[in-house]
């Protein structure tokens, strides 16, 4: 199966669920679609989609390079908050095996977390960590990164940042 999916439209007002029990991506597939298709490794997709005039809600899970990418949260587009806080986590998604441009292995991981309140850039509060392992992309030598921040009503208050590319360190 490459999809197993149910999409609901709910009464009274404007309602969209979209259920997702599986969908399959694979790579041969994307690439038939779009010739200049990045994807080298199969992507799978399961969760839930909500979207109504003012919320936004996400709780789905994917797939990837032989790792999880989860996206869970709600917001608001109308207002440009998030009632509950956002969170996107990465685990053992080995871009190598994923992306053809990226040659060998490179892992990733990734945890960002918005709290609660605005998505405004002055006013947002959360964390971001990054890492990813040095790799060969596209015949250039990147990484490692090593990203971590907190930011609370727009201001970073902690900061954690190492990278380096070609002709470049921080």
């Amino acid at each position: 199966d490459l999809l197993d999916a149910r999409v609901e439209v709910s009464e009274p007002g404007p309602r969209l669920v979209v259920r997702v029990r599986r969908a399959v991506v694979p790579a041969a597939v994307a690439s038939a679609l779009v010739p200049d298709d990045p994807l080298a490794g199969d992507v799978s997709l399961e969760g839930t989609a909500t979207l109504e005039p003012h919320r936004l809600a996400a709780d789905l899970d994917a797939a990837l390079g032989g790792g999880a990418l989860h996206v869970h949260g709600t917001m608001d587009p109308a207002a440009y908050t998030t009632p509950t806080g956002v969170r996107v986590t990465a685990r053992d998604v080995d871009l190598g095996s994923l992306l053809r441009a990226v040659q060998g292995p490179a892992p990733v991981s990734l945890a960002l977390t918005v709290r609660p309140g605005s998505l405004r850039p002055l006013e947002i509060s959360g964390e971001l960590e990054a890492y990813a392992a040095p790799a060969e992309v596209s015949g250039e030598k990147l990484g490692p990164l090593d990203l971590r921040l907190a930011v609370r009503r727009g201001n970073i208050e902690a900061a954690r940042i190492g990278i380096r590319w070609p002709g470049a360190r921080m």
